[in-house]
């Protein structure tokens, strides 16, 4: 019974070894799902104002980190986005994790104005000191403001 025993920790090291590449991620399928999911992703973030955008739920099951988190989207693409992201599991079942994405945080969802994407934010600061640029009087201008 002693010899059982020990024929079958001689086996241990090479079921461990031959197990490795079932749990090891897929490096390059994961790099092309991950260029996929990219373009999607910035189709789906395109806008062109604060009201276009919201906030939908990402999936920590995206062994790829690009829809792990939650993400601001343009509302016309929200049921596109949530059905891709909820068969995210489905499509990366041989990546145990590729990346570890760092999540924004924030609640709020706004159309970024020079690159035209939805984005989340935790808070708009608007208003305070605005800076008016006039021309000064030779070009036709009041010159500074306020005299100064």
């Amino acid at each position: 019974m002693v010899k059982i025993a020990f024929s079958s920790l001689r086996l241990l090291p090479l079921t461990f070894v031959l197990g490795l590449p079932l749990t090891q991620c897929n490096v390059d399928n994961c790099e092309k799902k991950r260029d996929e999911l990219s373009v999607i992703k910035h189709t789906w973030e395109r806008c062109d104002r604060d009201v276009d955008c919201l906030i939908i739920g990402g999936n920590t099951s995206d062994c790829t980190g690009v829809l792990a988190c939650n993400l601001a989207v343009n509302r016309l693409y929200r049921d596109q986005a949530e059905r891709r992201i909820a068969s995210l599991p489905e499509e990366t079942v041989d990546c145990v994790r590729c990346a570890s994405p760092n999540c924004p945080e924030g609640e709020l969802a706004v159309c970024e104005p020079i690159s035209h994407e939805c984005i989340i934010v935790k808070d708009v600061i608007d208003g305070g000191a605005q800076i008016v640029l006039t021309p000064p009087p030779e070009l036709g201008g009041a010159g500074a403001p306020n005299g100064i």
